[in-house]
């Protein structure tokens, strides 16, 4: 289990602790987060001191935010099985990504690295949500172009990708969220992001929420986006079948050039040397 409270308080006579409970702070999207910076346990504690002459105090604790505090050694060493099991079935699970994750590979710091750590679990947790952090310069990936080639996009299919590693999913939701002072933009600009999770075939259908600054909770995107989100994936998803096949019809009539095929005349030659031999054989005899 958790490490337990600190006791102390200003008042000496304290007698024991009650009606501890556990919950997500406010203005969390989800119980644990994790993100390029580390994993996260965004639950405070609330529970009631009691003291020895009758008096009870509310109080809540923020041991979670201790930098002493570490998720993933709480997950595998503390908890035993059964409480863990019960955790990542019972508790929403964040993966939050920005600008700094979709330039991984240039940082010492690597949103994978981050979700590798809790790969042994990642088939337990039934409640995900996919928070991505649109960039502050704008929609970098507009044209199907710039989308084919983005290095914004190929990080987003991988993490599309590592939601495989998600067995139990009951719940998926893909949060597109903006960051502050973000101005100035199309609403459909924003869905691009959402494309590389259309490939998502063995899950209940996902949800496509954005987030405004100062929004909470997400809000659902209109059915119109969804229908228009996943008609452009669709396409994408046909070009890219009919870039493969043009693709291997070039290189095959590319190796049906090359390949040598005798002529008639080279045939036609032949032949008259085997009959130039056979008569050649005969005026010996």
């Amino acid at each position: 289990m958790s490490p337990p409270l600190n006791n102390t308080s200003k008042f000496p006579n304290t007698s024991y602790i009650t009606n501890e409970k556990i919950h997500r702070k406010a203005g969390a999207n989800a119980e644990v987060s994790i993100s390029i910076d580390g994993i996260v346990r965004n639950e405070v504690v609330d529970y009631t001191q009691v003291y020895s002459n009758g008096r009870t105090l509310p109080f809540r604790s923020a041991r979670y935010d201790s930098s002493s505090y570490e998720f993933v050694t709480d997950l595998f060493k503390n908890m035993d099985r059964d409480t863990r099991e019960e955790y990542l079935k019972n508790h929403c699970f964040e993966l939050v990504v920005d600008e700094r994750s979709f330039r991984h590979g240039h940082d010492e710091r690597d949103f994978f690295e981050q979700l590798f750590r809790m790969k042994p679990t990642l088939s337990l947790i039934q409640r995900l949500k996919v928070k991505i952090i649109v960039p502050l310069g704008g929609c970098p990936i507009l044209s199907d172009q710039n989308y084919a080639e983005s290095p914004t996009r190929a990080f987003l299919i991988g993490v599309a990708n590592e939601i495989n590693y998600f067995h139990s999913l009951k719940r998926l939701d893909v949060v597109l969220a903006l960051s502050k002072n973000f101005e100035n933009y199309e609403f459909w600009d924003l869905m691009v992001y959402a494309l590389p999770f259309c490939t998502l075939k063995n899950f209940p259908p996902w949800r496509l929420m954005h987030q405004d600054p100062g929004m909470f909770p997400p809000e659902k995107v209109r059915g119109s986006y969804v229908k228009r989100v996943n008609e452009k994936a669709a396409q994408l998803e046909k070009r890219k079948r009919q870039a493969v096949k043009a693709k291997l019809d070039a290189e095959d009539a590319i190796a049906n050039a090359s390949r040598i095929i005798p002529s008639a005349f080279h045939k036609e030659t032949k032949e008259n040397k085997e009959v130039t031999k056979k008569v050649t054989w005969v005026g010996l005899l």
